[in-house]
């Protein structure tokens, strides 16, 4: 075994150290252009969940990793976007560190249109 696994296991097998699985969830910035939207119950994350391993003092207060910002500005039709994630703290690692976020957009609807003026 080399000694970057043993020092990988080390730090699993430490009594500081817990592991605990968190929600991804997309951090959306920006404003979707004229005429579209974005479709909420269609966003999917890939991987859902990610186990994460560090200090337990720091992991036992989060429930979710975010993504680094995908910004909705630059999108008028459906993406699968790779990006990574934040890093809450640098004593944590995490079991991957990229996801796959599908961005649906459509076109906005007439009335929609309407009820924003």
């Amino acid at each position: 075994m080399g000694s970057g696994k043993k020092a990988l296991r080390r730090l699993f097998e430490s009594p500081y150290f817990v592991s605990k699985r968190l929600l991804v969830k997309p951090n959306f910035t920006g404003v979707i252009p004229d005429g579209y939207k974005l479709i909420v119950e269609d966003i999917t994350v890939d991987p859902n969940y990610i186990v994460v391993v560090g200090p337990g003092e720091i992991l036992s207060e989060k429930e979710i990793v975010l993504t680094k910002p995908i910004d909705l500005s630059e999108y008028t039709k459906t993406k699968i976007v790779e990006t990574e994630l934040e890093n809450i703290s640098r004593s944590l690692k995490f079991e991957k560190t990229k996801a796959k976020v599908c961005v649906p957009i459509g076109k906005a609807s007439e009335e929609a249109k309407a009820d924003k003026k």
